[in-house]
């Protein structure tokens, strides 16, 4: 292993407990180590080494193996009984196989003999610091990961929240003009009748309103469950095109990876999809429907982070994206549809979108073409989990 100036720089910021009973080596070995690192706790027996491990919380331990109380490797297993991770260094006068088999039991990281050589200590220092540094540098990616998706999540919502919360104010002010006309027109019930059967229309659409606000609001990663996602998949399309006229074609492996997923958002995003694809192909066409494994470098055109995913594709025979639509068509009020009550909102497609992000994926459209589109989901296959998953195609 490289040791590197990091590692050097790193240790400077560590706190280091040493244990050691004699008490001239314990003074010499102290002020080498005090010398290279932040901090320097010292304790002068296994009992003592252990209180002050409690009360200091240090990064590392360098300890004597033989130590009247409590030995070195007593102290090392309660040490690690309490902080898995703490790197150990033990320092003994005696080659003894029993106690090289206790430390190895222990995951002792670094054994040194005395008279100890202090390029041996410092060696033993320097591993430890560069274990702790990858650690606290993979920790802080983790971290920076877990607070982008969080301000994705925000900046997902605050957009459309706003917009949701300007269609739920239009439809409720739907309902109450019906209800109201409906008052005026009692004398004549035809129309009476007509007015109720809007406000029911509308309503059906606020419930539908409030079941997607709560889809964006709800998304949490410990919601997400490991899985086969084909099963939803299958279930919501062969539901949604179900007209003789409509021709839905699989062409799924059996053997893809599972998927953390929450199954009531994804199956919200295959409903937006297929209906926008029946709509787009009028009743009648052919609807195919891919899966695979793709790996997505860093720096790709998507906005994904690097590592493998899932990747579905959507094709309808429609009339295809509008070019003059495509550079905005996830974004809220899109639409090529009408709108008003009973038509189009221009919301489907950013809230399929939105879910996807929460998800930590992604939803994108090919370029237009003269006829038909395509549409690709993208879902990250947890890298220390990819069990297979079968399906019949």
């Amino acid at each position: 292993m490289e040791i590197l100036d990091a590692d050097h720089t790193f240790l400077a910021t560590l706190t280091v407990l040493y244990v050691e009973d004699d008490p001239g080596l314990r003074q010499g070995m102290a002020t080498f180590i005090k010398r290279r690192v932040k901090r320097l706790v010292v304790a002068g027996d296994g009992v003592e080494g252990l209180a002050s491990f409690r009360r200091e919380h240090p990064d590392l331990l360098v300890t004597d193996i033989q130590m009247p109380n409590l030995g070195g490797l007593s102290l090392a297993a309660a040490v690690r009984a309490e902080t898995p991770d703490l790197p150990v260094i033990v320092t003994t006068a005696f080659e003894r196989t029993d106690y090289l088999l206790q430390a190895i039991e222990l995951g002792v990281d670094r054994y040194v003999l005395k008279p100890v050589n202090v390029d041996q200590l410092e060696a033993a220092l320097l591993y430890c610091a560069h274990i702790l540094r990858l650690k606290h540098e993979a920790d802080a990616l983790r971290q920076a990961k877990a607070d982008l998706l969080q301000a994705q999540h925000e900046a997902t919502l605050g957009i459309l929240a706003g917009g949701l919360a300007h269609d739920y104010n239009n439809l409720m002010q739907g309902v109450m003009m019906s209800v109201a006309m409906a008052r005026l027109t009692l004398e004549t019930p035809a129309h009476a009748l007509a007015c109720l059967d809007q406000a029911e229309a509308v309503w059906t659409q606020i419930k539908e309103l409030g079941n997607t606000l709560g889809l964006l609001t709800q998304t949490r990663e410990n919601d997400r469950q490991l899985g086969n996602l084909v099963p939803l998949l299958r279930s919501v399309l062969d539901r949604q095109f179900q007209r003789p006229a409509l021709q839905l074609t699989y062409a799924i492996p059996e053997d893809l990876p599972q998927v953390r997923f929450v199954g009531r958002h994804l199956e919200r995003v295959f409903e937006i999809l297929a209906r926008n694809a029946e709509e787009a192909m009028g009743g009648e066409g052919t609807v195919i429907v891919e899966a695979g494994v793709t790996n997505v470098a860093l720096d790709g055109p998507l906005p994904l982070g690097p590592g493998e995913y899932l990747h579905l594709t959507l094709s309808d025979s429609g009339a295809g994206i509008d070019p003059q639509i495509y550079p905005v068509m996830f974004s809220p009020y899109t639409s090529t549809k009408e709108r008003g009550t009973r038509r189009g909102m221009g919301m489907g497609l950013a809230v399929a979108q939105a879910i996807m992000k929460l998800h930590g994926g992604a939803l994108a459209a090919e370029q237009p073409t003269e006829k038909g589109a395509t549409l690709h989901l993208y879902l990250p296959v947890p890298a220390a989990e990819a069990p297979t998953c079968s399906n019949v195609s």
